[in-house]
């Protein structure tokens, strides 16, 4: 990468073999160029990493722009999510679990909102899809019913 990065993806992978594939999928076909995925393999007992190669090889133009690290023994998500957030080098974070997506423009939207608002958080609304293919929307973040 030879320009400064504006938004890291943070993601950290264990035991994630069934949804890597299409979290990575996703993530590369976002419209939004200054970006960097980071991925944490948290030493996952599966095959997570491979699904994860095989999708950085079905997009090879985003290989420059992939970060894995990688543990050799399971630290946790919380010591995992700090080892990501450390590797980042962007100007905003987007935190990604391995069994999310999002739409395609998803990054660029939330980086023009972060930089249209000089906001330091954005968030946005999200939907839960559930094994039986039910969908349930929700709102930005809530609580204790006040929504940001």
């Amino acid at each position: 990468m030879t320009t400064p990065v504006q938004v890291s993806v943070l993601i950290p992978v264990y035991k994630a073999e069934k949804h890597i594939a299409r979290c990575a999928k996703y993530l590369f076909e976002q419209t939004f160029d200054s970006i960097e995925f980071v991925f944490a393999d948290d030493a996952s007992p599966d095959n997570s990493m491979k699904n994860l190669q095989d999708m950085l090889d079905r997009y090879p133009a985003r290989k420059d722009f992939v970060k894995i690290i990688r543990h050799n023994r399971n630290r946790g998500v919380g010591k995992t999510r700090l080892d990501l957030l450390f590797s980042a080098s962007g100007k905003y974070i987007v935190w990604c679990d391995a069994d999310d997506y999002l739409a395609p423009d998803a990054v660029e939207k939330l980086f023009h909102a972060a930089e249209d608002g000089n906001a330091d958080i954005v968030s946005s609304n999200f939907r839960d899809v559930f094994a039986d293919g039910s969908i349930k929307e929700r709102k930005r973040f809530q609580w204790n019913g006040i929504v940001f």
